[in-house]
């Protein structure tokens, strides 16, 4: 058996906790570094090539919506954390996942890893509509996105899956 789970918005701590809590530890379990599966799809040329939009446009819209989500991304890593370790002290928790975030926020595509990907599918379907464009759903994205366009660990955990679909048993 195979558990396959995603960070959330909570630090990578907090995210191993919930598999101990959980009793996976007995079995594969493999937590994804993105805070939601759907950030796989925030991809601007599948985007664009399921919406019509032009790349550039959604690009700028993706960036946009990340630094708009910043602050409530950072305030849900926190209390994410805090809850995650309810017997610990929490204002020294809050503390921690603070300058965790701060830190992963700072590094090369680490927004694009913090921030929910629905919320940023919730702001770009507001402006694919205002615009006259065909709305999108994770499906019709999923559905043109090109494997070389998937990021390395989610193509790698796909494949492993694959992989263990095709095992006789």
């Amino acid at each position: 058996m195979v558990a396959l789970l995603q960070q959330g918005q909570q630090s990578a701590a907090a995210a191993r906790r919930v598999v101990e809590k959980a009793g996976l530890d007995s079995i594969k379990t493999r937590v994804l570094a993105v805070a939601e599966l759907r950030n796989a799809l925030l991809h601007p040329s599948a985007i664009a090539r399921a919406s019509g939009t032009a790349v550039e446009a959604v690009r700028d819209r993706i960036a946009q919506s990340i630094r708009r989500l910043r602050a409530n991304t950072r305030a849900t890593f926190i209390g994410n954390t805090v809850r995650a370790y309810p017997s610990s002290d929490p204002s020294a928790t809050a503390r921690e996942a603070a300058v965790e975030f701060d830190a992963q926020w700072t590094m090369d595509g680490g927004p694009e890893l913090l921030v929910s990907g629905a919320n940023v599918f919730v702001e770009l379907n507001a402006w694919i509509a205002e615009e006259g464009y065909r709305l999108l759903s994770d499906i019709d994205v999923a559905r043109v996105l090109k494997p070389a366009e998937l990021e390395a660990d989610i193509f790698e955990v796909l494949m492993g899956i694959d992989a263990l679909a095709a095992r006789p048993t």
